[in-house]
């Protein structure tokens, strides 16, 4: 497991409050986009100790969210981790969520294709690596992968080309940011 990963996200300490607005963003993104989305049920993954993305549907009516990590936070937290495929507690639920996790993903491409056997929909958040060079992109990349421990470093276009490879993007919005994308696994021409 990487090290960097193991301390930072098994530290309650390294989530930021400041992360609930993205996840409040994140829902209504959703909710403008989906007709029945006032019925629709969520999986957080990534959810972290407070899984922001859960309080922020809680707050908006009836619904239900089931929360995953790569580490049990309390009693009703499964656990999920893409990196190593401990995926056998994914459940099905209307829309999977994605808020601050893609970065650190292995395989993005795969794990938004596998989140489309479980849900109908896909709730995806990403902060896009803007291309620069000389020092200054060096510096940035070091950044990204050394202290922020990410695995990947898209930018909006090719993130956008992934989740286009998957399913069809309905919204794209920005918080905090980052891309929001908004992605119907239902409407793929190869379900036609």
């Amino acid at each position: 497991m990487d090290r960097l990963l193991q301390s930072r996200w098994d530290n309650a300490e390294s989530y930021q409050a400041a992360w609930h607005r993205r996840s409040h963003d994140m829902l209504a993104l959703f909710d403008s986009s989906v007709p029945d989305a006032q019925e629709a049920s969520f999986a957080e993954y990534g959810c972290g100790p407070d899984a922001p993305f859960a309080t922020s549907v809680a707050a908006s009516g009836p619904r239900t969210v089931r929360t995953y990590d790569r580490k049990r936070w309390h009693a009703d937290c499964g656990l999920v981790d893409f990196n190593t495929g401990a995926t056998k507690e994914m459940p099905k639920t209307d829309v999977g969520v994605l808020s601050g996790v893609l970065e650190y993903l292995d395989d993005v491409p795969a794990t938004l294709a596998l989140l489309g056997q479980h849900h109908r929909f896909g709730l995806f958040s990403y902060a896009c690596w803007t291309e620069t060079s000389g020092s200054a992109g060096i510096s940035a990349l070091d950044h990204r992968c050394h202290r922020g421990g990410w695995h990947n470093h898209y930018t909006l276009p090719q993130i956008a080309e992934i989740a286009s490879s998957v399913g069809v993007i309905l919204r794209v919005g920005e918080s905090l940011g980052q891309v929001l994308l908004a992605v119907s696994y239902v409407m793929r021409t190869d379900h036609l």
